[in-house]
């Protein structure tokens, strides 16, 4: 929870897990008890480990499925300890919660509260948006402070008298930083858990407590007051913008644009329905449809995790994905009578479920280990008989036991490894940034130490990160290019086939190995070796071809073209020839040829819009705005087919308005020249 990012965080989850089920070990009941929600993950598990089989990155899917056994065992281990009957768990969790928020809340507030060597101090906990507290990111922290928050609120009831104060001060401290980060889907899932709360009949139950009623009012009121009110650090403001504004927030609350945007893109990747990409390889699928054709990270999430779900593993992984969260939230509905920590459990649940329509938890591993936890509580308080309960051997829950604990410890060990390989990259990163700032005052010395440093990442230390698929592919994907900067052409084709290794649609690497035995092709023939510089072309051309079966014959990009001039030094004419004819089918025109002409008077309403054809262009989009106007962020009209409007538009008589059109096609998006024209005084 406190110690950064994706990678530490593991580390110390992982180990933690680990000595647990070494030093817990199962309770022998003669017979293995799979519930009905346990039954549901097992065979979403076991579907999502077959996908690999079918995934394009086989290594990517293998280490998410690893890594998504680190909350699974974390689950056993939570039924385990049964670790939500201690009150000293739950006062130590409050001081931890709070203390979490409290540095949020410093992280947030302007320097004219906070004094600057505090500031330094909360700033020093590393992430990227703030006001992230110890859980690197704003919005991870507001996911988990939504599905805490309930909890604190059970134990703040529960505790008699002066024992009330710290689940109060944390409580309060939570709401703060909750609004503080202006997660929206963090609100929305706060407010559909405070829903299942009053439908659960919570009000009834909170008749007999009128005192500790006011005085919780009093203080939620006062934290949401206070996070509209607060003033902002510079920071924060560079960092939230126009978000610190928190009716901004709330006005734009129910706006969906950017997600429904990203959603349409995400549903127009090609993917087997039924199997989906395969688990963890959405990304590679996806990024030769992405805008621009732009390297997905293999972190990349769709904000979504019911899509993400659909997307990796398709139809049976969405509907078991679905089923899990539903049975879950069945087992908090039907024991809505029972102890408050259940209604809390519900309410967790509850907000978790409806955030994961607009976010992603795949690496937000606070939350994912708590709503393991949540779970737990869920499913060991309910009275259902197992699903199955077949007899076992006492040996084999031990062994089982064992053995989960020594691939945790492996696993440990391993991430370590990444973590250190990471700061190593993290280092090398700052020397070229301070060689970059220098210039051409950078001595000899200095731009030495950098290309020994690539050097020694290329060969030392990336054999030995061996998790986490999207900080290896990131890491290589970028030192290909410093390398092939610092003409270490060695270092960038063992940064650039690693990449590959890990995302075979990384474009860029595939252009950089191109290149690598481009170069090499006519060093071998400047040195008079024939042979050389043809199995040097060999090369070239297969790393071209496979550029351009991937990404098509794109007029915009350099495989097509590349392709068609080492045909040719190649002496294939005919086919470099078929090569530029399909890319040339491929490039879509500039509107042009507007109708009315541009600088048209006296034009009749309604007004007949149309330009000439744009070749490979599929539809087009149009721009219509009135002189004196800012041109609006959206088209008037999107997905014309043809190169006209269908039908004439009635407009504003004696007006200059201002067109643009922008052809669409699967490689460009050109945009026209803005053309003009007013109509006529008495326009109808």
């Amino acid at each position: 929870m406190t110690s950064g990012n994706y990678l530490p965080k593991t580390f110390w989850a992982a180990g933690a897990v680990a000595l647990g089920l070494l030093f817990l070990p199962p309770r022998y009941t003669g017979r293995l008890e799979i519930t009905l929600v346990g039954a549901a993950w097992m065979v979403y598990m076991a579907w999502a480990l077959l996908s690999i089989a079918w995934a394009p990155g086989t290594r990517a899917g293998l280490e998410r499925w690893l890594a998504l056994l680190l909350p699974t065992l974390a689950y056993l281990l939570a039924k385990r300890t049964r670790f939500w009957n201690s009150t000293a768990f739950w006062t130590a969790f409050c001081i931890l919660v709070g203390v979490n928020a409290l540095i949020g809340f410093l992280q947030y507030a302007s320097e004219r509260y906070v004094p600057s060597f505090v500031k330094s101090l909360v700033d020093w906990f590393p992430g990227t948006a703030i006001p992230r507290a110890t859980m690197g990111e704003r919005n991870y922290a507001g996911m988990y402070f939504s599905i805490t928050i309930p909890f604190l609120a059970w134990f703040y009831y529960r505790s008699p008298g002066r024992r009330s104060i710290l689940p109060l001060l944390s409580l309060g401290m939570g709401v703060l930083f909750l609004f503080l980060t202006r997660m929206r889907a963090a609100w929305l899932g706060t407010l559909m858990g405070l829903l299942f709360l009053v439908l659960a009949g919570l009000p009834k139950r909170l008749k007999p407590h009128p005192g500790k009623n006011r005085i919780l009012a009093g203080c939620v009121a006062a934290a949401i007051l206070a996070a509209i009110f607060l003033k902002p650090a510079e920071k924060t403001l560079d960092s939230m913008g126009s978000k610190t504004d928190f009716l901004h927030t709330l006005k734009n609350f129910t706006d969906p644009t950017g997600r429904t945007a990203m959603w349409t893109e995400v549903l127009s990747v090609p993917i087997n329905r039924l199997t989906g990409a395969g688990f963890g390889s959405f990304p590679i699928v996806a990024t030769p449809w992405s805008s621009g054709q732009s390297v997905k990270t293999l972190n990349w999430e769709v904000h979504n995790d019911y899509l993400q779900a659909f997307v990796d593993l398709g139809i049976p992984g969405l509907l078991l994905f679905t089923l899990t969260f539903v049975l879950l939230l069945r087992l908090a509905w039907r024991q809505r009578g029972s102890a408050g920590l259940l209604l809390a459990a519900g309410a967790s649940m509850t907000a978790l479920s409806v955030m994961q329509f607009f976010t992603f938890t795949s690496e937000v591993l606070c939350s994912i280990t708590w709503a393991t936890g949540v779970a737990a509580i869920l499913n060991s308080q309910s009275q259902a008989r197992p699903l199955v309960s077949p007899r076992i051997s006492p040996a084999v829950p031990l062994i089982l036991n064992l053995m989960a604990a020594a691939w945790l410890f492996c696993f440990t060990i391993a991430v370590g490894f990444s973590i250190a390989g990471d700061r190593a990259f993290a280092r090398t990163i700052s020397q070229i940034g301070a060689l970059m700032k220098l210039g051409p005052k950078a001595s000899d010395s200095q731009k030495m130490l950098v290309r020994n440093g690539i050097k020694q990442l290329a060969f030392e230390t990336l054999p030995k990160i061996q998790f986490d698929a999207n900080m290896r592919h990131y890491h290589s994907h970028t030192f290909a290019s410093y390398a092939m900067e610092a003409k270490d052409y060695e270092s960038a084709s063992r940064f650039a086939k690693t990449a590959l290794g890990l995302h075979p649609n990384d474009r860029s690497c595939i252009l950089t190995l191109a290149q690598i035995a481009l170069d090499s092709a006519r060093a071998a023939s400047e040195k008079k070796q024939p042979e050389e510089a043809a199995r040097s072309l060999d090369e070239t051309e297969r790393y071209l071809r496979d550029g351009v079966k991937r990404f098509g014959y794109d007029p915009y990009a350099s495989f097509a073209s590349t392709l068609a001039k080492v045909l040719t030094l190649k002496g294939k004419p005919s086919e470099a020839k078929a090569v530029q004819e399909e890319t040339a089918k491929n490039r879509v025109g500039v509107p042009e040829n507007p109708q009315p002409p541009t600088r048209a008077l006296d034009v009749a309403s309604p007004v007949s819009l149309a330009w000439s054809d744009c070749n490979a262009a599929r539809t087009y989009a149009l721009y219509l705005w009135k002189v004196g106007e800012v041109k609006p962020e959206k088209p008037l009209m999107i997905g014309l087919k043809q190169s006209k409007v269908p039908e004439g538009l009635s407009l504003e008589p004696n007006t200059v308005y201002l067109w643009q059109v922008e052809a669409k096609g699967q490689y460009g998006r050109p945009l026209g020249e803005l053309w003009f024209f007013r109509t006529a005084r008495n326009s109808r």
